[in-house]
């Protein structure tokens, strides 16, 4: 054993040696020019020299001692401190951050440092230990928005770099490529996603991204990049052939446009509201096999599906609705469906005759007696969304039942309820013609004309 070592084994020794490191450490004149004849001595040669004797001396006794000694020190918050500062004064430096990055290309260009540092890295990530403490730091930073923007900055960066994007686009390829390798990718996202707290974080995060133009622009560019590439959209829709012949993969699929239909089209909302209307029970996005289907009517055994005239009468979409059909007719032949056009909702009253067609008149209208004095009116306001819809409690209402719709802006709207039950809208607004103001000696804007009324109530 040498003197040096000797002496580093007593403690008193090590106390006053750390004592005047600090004193020496506190001046920032003397900490940059350390650095600075760091830096310029840290030779090609001397880090070969030095890389040698450290292998040599690096013991398992020695390497025990010093993680003792480095765990210790890094539980005081000064010296992490300390040292973080010096790592971003350094960092700041071009000079010192293209030594670095020259050294880190020229370690992993070594093929025996590469596997070392391969093997290293699965050690230390084998250990659940260590995978919880990475967990805990990596989260502690995404915390920090300012770490968060840092981060997003850096990777909009590097993929601006078309040949770092070739090279990280070849690596995934390669990874892809290895049936094992994809095995056990897949594996640890399920285990990772079985969380749904995960899930909702996951969720979260990337709805925050996408509202970042920067970001959003830059994924979409990707994207066109991608299917430009006509490899990639060959194996993509490969990739989708094979998903969709997974009947598990089908079903998960109906489930989730089944959720995805929380806010209804027009069309769904007033058919919804028709239906209610002639007291009709149904069922909202009713599945069968694969397929979603707007409405059932599980009293009559009816389908009812409601189409846009523009997105309905694409090819694809067409190819949709005929399979929907042959599977409905092949696996529920006692049902029938009706299709209700969006040309169709000019008139709500067609479609509520079209519906009682459809099950052969078996809809009793409803009859009850009631006193105006039950009537109760109220102000409405079209800034109030009726839940799960794009519209207000009187614009459903007007665009449901009145042959022209909600029509233009109101100033005024009066409901008329009968218990819960909305049966009566009255809408005023500002003349078309300002004659009819100006003629009594008004202002427009001070006269108001009735503009809608319509009432469910037959007397």
């Amino acid at each position: 054993m040498c003197i040096r070592d000797r002496l580093w084994k007593g403690i008193e020794f090590q106390r006053l040696i750390s004592e005047k490191a600090k004193q020496q450490w506190q001046s920032n004149i003397l900490r940059e020019k350390n650095q600075d004849r760091s830096i310029k001595m840290w030779t090609k040669e001397k880090r070969e020299r030095q890389s040698e004797i450290v292998k040599n001396t690096w013991t398992e006794e020695r390497r025990a001692r010093q993680s003792v000694i480095s765990k210790q020190t890094w539980t005081k918050p000064e010296y992490r401190r300390r040292k973080s500062q010096i790592t971003i004064d350094l960092w700041k430096k071009d000079e010192y951050k293209n030594q670095q990055v020259q050294s880190n290309q020229r370690a992993w260009d070594d093929p025996e440092k590469r596997q070392r540092a391969k093997e290293q890295s699965l050690l230390y990530w084998r250990n659940p230990e260590s995978r919880q403490r990475a967990s805990q730091i990596s989260l502690s930073l995404w915390m920090n928005s300012e770490y968060r923007k840092k981060q997003s900055l850096s990777s909009l960066i590097l993929w601006n770099d078309l040949q770092y994007r070739n090279q990280q686009v070849q690596s995934n390829q390669r990874a892809w490529d290895d049936p094992e390798k994809r095995q056990q990718h897949s594996k640890k996202l399920q285990q990772i996603f079985s969380s749904d707290q995960l899930r909702n974080k996951v969720s979260n995060f990337v709805k925050d991204a996408w509202k970042d133009p920067t970001y959003k622009e830059l994924k979409q560019q990707q994207s066109r990049l991608q299917w430009q590439n006509p490899e990639y959209r060959e194996n993509q829709k490969r990739i989708a052939q094979l998903r969709w012949q997974n009947p598990e993969y089908k079903q998960k699929m109906a489930r989730a446009r089944e959720r995805m239909n929380l806010i209804r089209s027009n069309l769904e909302v007033k058919t919804e509201l028709i239906l209610q209307s002639l007291s009709i029970e149904f069922i909202s996005e009713k599945q069968m096999g694969n397929y979603n289907f707007d409405f059932y009517l599980p009293d009559h055994n009816l389908f009812i599906e409601c189409q846009g005239e523009y997105w309905h009468s694409s090819s694809k979409k067409k190819s949709l609705d005929a399979a929907k059909h042959t599977y409905l007719n092949k696996y529920a032949p006692d049902c029938q469906i009706i299709y209700l056009w969006e040309r169709d909702f000019i008139n709500p009253e067609f479609i509520s005759q079209k519906i009682l067609n459809a099950i052969d008149g078996d809809i009793q209208i409803k009859q009850f007696k009631f006193q105006f004095k039950d009537v109760v009116l109220t102000e409405l306001s079209v800034k109030e969304k009726q839940a799960n819809s794009f519209y207000s409690i009187p614009e459903n209402f007007l665009n449901s039942f009145h042959y022209a719709q909600f029509g233009r802006s109101a100033k005024v709207i009066y409901g008329a309820y009968l218990g819960d039950e909305l049966i009566a809208v009255c809408k005023f607004a500002t003349p078309i013609r300002k004659e009819v103001a100006t003629s009594m000696g008004y202002q427009p804007s001070e006269v108001l004309e009735l503009d809608r009324f319509l009432s469910l109530i037959h007397i």
